[in-house]
């Protein structure tokens, strides 16, 4: 896979023989696009997701990494996204959030840390700005559409740094200083 291939230092060179430098970013609503394919992806999974949907989606991320995961991971996952701000949301917000984290933040994290580990100058940012076209994806309009156009989702940041209508709102972090200060907080 790509990231045993960065753990073992197969990475690439400019084409200047110079090393690279990366910059890896997630989007808050990232996976929101695909939720629209949920139940083609996840047998027995239907739309609208439902709580359901997230049970089925947590049993093949299970069986999907076996035998490393088993029923009590699939439960943590279930549980993970069913309390505090999770509690009484929409089945789409809560397979959006958990796909975010699971798929592209846990993923951009990974590889960033592998990187870096390497001496690779790396860069990570969090996109979370709000358009005018912005529509909450904790919404029952959006749980009905399928969290299509809904949030910040994959490839918003591109479309507004070009046609330079917002800026990130948090710079460029280092992935040193990023994991620094995420150890700190966590004590």
């Amino acid at each position: 896979t790509p990231h045993q291939m960065i753990q073992a230092g197969k990475i690439n060179k400019s084409p200047t023989g110079k090393p690279i430098s990366v910059v890896f970013g997630t989007n808050a609503d990232e996976m929101a696009p695909f939720i629209a394919s949920t139940s083609v992806v996840f047998p027995g999974a239907s739309l609208p997701v439902w709580q359901k949907d997230i049970e089925i989606v947590a049993k093949h991320l299970v069986d999907y990494h076996q035998p490393t995961w088993n029923e009590s991971t699939a439960r943590a996952i279930v549980d993970a996204y069913s309390t505090g701000s999770f509690k009484d949301a929409f089945g789409g917000w809560k397979l959006t959030a958990m796909g975010t984290d699971f798929i592209f933040l846990c993923s951009t994290r990974k590889a960033a840390a592998a990187l870096a580990a390497h001496g690779i100058k790396t860069y990570v940012y969090w996109f979370d700005f709000k358009s005018e076209k912005y529509v909450d994806p904790r919404s029952i309009e959006c749980q009905l559409i399928f969290e299509v156009d809904c949030g910040v989702a994959h490839g918003d940041e591109i479309q507004c740094a070009e046609l330079l209508r917002c800026t990130l709102s948090l710079p460029l972090v280092s992935w040193r200083a990023h994991h620094t200060a995420r150890t700190e907080l966590r004590g």
